[in-house]
């Protein structure tokens, strides 16, 4: 147990060492909140030497921003190895990517998101499972072959989950050269990044859409349905990341901040159209809001699970609950306004949040409509009516006889009996 002492000449850390031996550092000049950080942190080490094991991951944080005379006490007591020692010795896979994910550090040097280092930490726990205390050194290419394998087949990870496992591994040594602690990357040859999975694709209709948010418990759930099925957001970081003050209603217009693309230059946040089926949920949710709300969604905590309620709602509502569920949401969006025709490709991809090369391989699917209106056969009525009343916008017809239009369409055979 450590603790701090005042002296006259400022702070002393008391600690007993892992042999038990008492011991003290003094801290002058520093604050007794800097040694409090200090005390706890010798605390961590030492409670970390007594079963052997690595300090915890903020305190090998903590210790790569220390200064250089504080590390000399601490090596001076037997807290951290000699800087040339530490240096000089074979570095292990495991302790590599603790301090690597400790310094929370992207490639371009950026502090990476709390997600991006939880994917991290996941990924350390299969290494240290399957490579335990395997120095970076000894690490070749049979050896990360065999890791996959292993991921695959004594893991039964998906591919695109054992792929990002890889992935991240690439990156670590590639870390790792940097520091030129190795020459080459043994992951360099094996297969990463995600692969198109189109078997869990689902398209959300509008008409099953409207069964769901009738199903919804209130106006909040009502919004949360529509933010990420009629608005394409992701849920659930953009969702309760909405503030009201985003919602540019004289413009109908949506800022929508997104902390996935937030590290890339200019993706800070896009902005979408205050599209007609969005729109009269944001004014329900707005009527309903507390005084003095700025969240459009309340939530009690950012981390709260909405896929699990969601769920109950869509089983409410009749319907069965579909792959990915916010994922496909947002390319059932994103389907609808291609399919449209009335937006060009980039557009549709700016408003979604990405490029045109992850909208094609990632969220634009292929629906039976699709097939219907190849076809010759169109199974929507509202799709028809839609249509028929552009057409007669345009011919400067009234538009009393959309009814009668529809169904002649359908005694007809072009329109197929829902």
């Amino acid at each position: 147990m450590a603790s701090v002492h005042k002296t006259a000449n400022g702070y002393r850390v008391h600690f007993r060492d892992r042999n038990g031996k008492q011991k003290a550092i003094s801290l002058a000049g520093h604050t007794k909140r800097q040694v409090e950080e200090v005390s706890r942190n010798i605390e961590d080490i030492v409670n970390s030497q007594i079963v052997n094991d690595a300090p915890p991951q903020r305190t090998q944080k903590w210790l790569v921003g220390i200064s250089d005379k504080l590390r000399l006490r601490l090596e001076k007591h037997g807290l951290v190895e000699p800087a040339a020692q530490a240096d000089s010795k074979v570095h292990g896979f495991v302790e590599f990517v603790e301090l690597y994910i400790a310094k929370g550090r992207t490639r371009d040097g950026r502090q990476a998101a709390e997600k991006t280092l939880e994917k991290w930490r996941t990924t350390l726990n299969t290494i240290r499972d399957f490579f335990g205390y395997a120095a970076l050194e000894d690490i070749n290419a049979a050896k990360t072959h065999e890791y996959r394998v292993w991921l695959e087949k004594h893991k039964s990870f998906k591919p695109n989950t054992y792929r990002k496992h890889i992935q991240n591994c690439k990156l670590f040594f590639n870390g790792a050269i940097r520091e030129e602690i190795v020459s080459n990357n043994p992951f360099r040859d094996i297969p990463s990044g995600s692969v198109k999975n189109r078997e869990r694709d689902y398209f959300l209709t509008g008409a099953d859409t409207e069964k769901i948010i009738a199903a919804a418990p209130d106006s909040m759930w009502r919004l949360i349905i529509a933010l990420c099925r009629y608005g394409g957001l992701r849920c659930p970081s953009e969702v309760v990341d909405l503030k009201w003050d985003d919602v540019l209603w004289d413009q109908s217009k949506v800022i929508v901040n997104s902390s996935k693309t937030e590290h890339h230059e200019g993706h800070e946040s896009r902005v979408i159209p205050m599209f007609p089926e969005l729109k009269p949920h944001l004014e329900m949710a707005w009527d309903d809001a507390p005084d003095g709300a700025t969240k459009a969604v309340q939530r009690k905590s950012r981390d709260s699970n909405l896929r699990t309620t969601l769920t109950k709602i869509i089983l409410r509502a009749g319907l069965k609950p579909w792959p990915k569920l916010f994922h496909n949401m947002r390319a059932s969006r994103e389907t609808e306004l291609l399919t449209s025709g009335d937006y060009p490709a980039h557009v549709v991809a700016e408003w979604i949040g990405h490029s045109v090369t992850i909208q094609n391989k990632h969220y634009a699917q292929v629906t039976d409509d699709h097939f219907q209106k190849a076809s010759g056969v169109v199974t929507d009525p509202k799709t028809v009516t839609q249509t028929v009343t552009r057409l007669l916008e345009k011919a400067g017809q009234e538009q009393t006889d959309i009814a009668e239009i529809v169904e002649k369409l359908r005694l007809s055979g072009l329109l197929a009996d829902t």
